[in-house]
């Protein structure tokens, strides 16, 4: 290979780190606050729910699937979360509910999928709005507060670190290890890759298929956690559009929409911070908050672009 076609290797693997960089030090220069450790623990904080949500997103998306439910998933966890607790329950027995939840609704989304063998855009796009409604109900379509234990654990601090950024974190690195180094992760990046493949080799496709749908609810029921031990309280507006935030940042961190490729470490997680601290950062310069979506599509369509070009040159 000539020192051109190292170069444009180079770029195409490393291009969106050179622009974080670049993103950081622009916006350092302009305010230099911005590169401090106390707005790293901000970011860090703001962006909490979002590494749960995305890590779920991201098994799904290696699968070869989609789930655009997770936001409404979210809503209608939290919202179960709220009716266990008016019942008395204690604090374990509420976040047992939520995630039982989310479970479900995994189990639902991925046999659908699975075994009637319908589109997973189309049919959680669909159901995004089932569930969004289930949760309103519980809810009244009203403001609704937790038990102070909640709001409690949302604001313990681990030195510098809240406990939510912890737990999330370590959703992330047992999905990764999962992914990276167990057989189980080993058949999701084989049916991403070529499915009728996976199946010639005796890989358990539908089973796997509900599993990774399963992951997806569970990571939602944390982020719906998160949100609610953060605010103290779950809101009609939970989670809405969340699910757009989750894919992107997948994106952005190198997941390949067509399933098969893909790392949430550094990659989902990358997005993540990338997607946050842009928005920080243009909060802090006191940019339009209109600004925030056009940033975050120039930097997906980056993504998408660069991900184009390495299809094309496997190719």
């Amino acid at each position: 290979m000539n020192q051109s076609g190292k170069v444009k290797n180079f770029f195409l693997s490393n291009g969106l780190y050179l622009i974080a960089i670049l993103i950081i030090i622009a916006f350092t220069m302009i305010k230099p606050t911005f590169f401090s450790l106390a707005n790293l623990f901000q970011i860090l904080t703001s962006s909490s729910f979002l590494f749960a949500m995305a890590a779920g997103t991201t098994v799904v998306i290696i699968s070869g699937n989609m789930d655009l439910a997770v936001g409404s998933t979210a809503l209608a966890c939290a919202s179960m979360m709220w009716v266990v607790s008016t019942k008395g329950a204690p604090a374990p027995v509420i976040v047992l509910a939520g995630l039982a939840t989310g479970a479900a609704v995994g189990v639902l989304n991925g046999i659908l999928v699975a075994y009637l063998k319908m589109n997973s855009m189309v049919l959680t796009l669909g159901l995004q709005i089932a569930y969004r409604g289930l949760g309103l109900i519980m809810i009244n379509g009203t403001q609704q507060s937790f038990p102070e234990a909640f709001k409690n654990f949302g604001n313990l601090r681990i030195g510098k670190l809240y406990s939510v950024v912890i737990l999330c974190f370590a959703v992330m690195i047992v999905l990764h290890i999962i992914l990276r180094y167990t057989k189980f992760g080993t058949y999701i990046y084989a049916i991403g890759s070529n499915e009728e493949a996976a199946k010639r080799v005796g890989i358990p496709v539908n089973r796997i298929k509900v599993s990774t749908f399963v992951i997806s609810g569970l990571c939602a029921a944390v982020a719906g956690l998160v949100i609610i031990c953060r605010l103290g309280m779950v809101q009609a507006f939970m989670g809405k559009g969340m699910e757009f935030d989750a894919i992107e940042a997948a994106v952005i961190g190198g997941v390949s929409l067509q399933g098969g490729r893909g790392r949430m470490i550094p990659g989902t997680i990358f997005g993540v911070l990338l997607i946050y601290m842009i928005n920080n950062g243009l909060a802090i310069i006191g940019a339009s908050e209109f600004s925030y979506p056009f940033a975050q599509g120039i930097i997906v369509f980056i993504a998408m672009y660069m991900d184009a070009l390495k299809n094309f040159k496997s190719k």
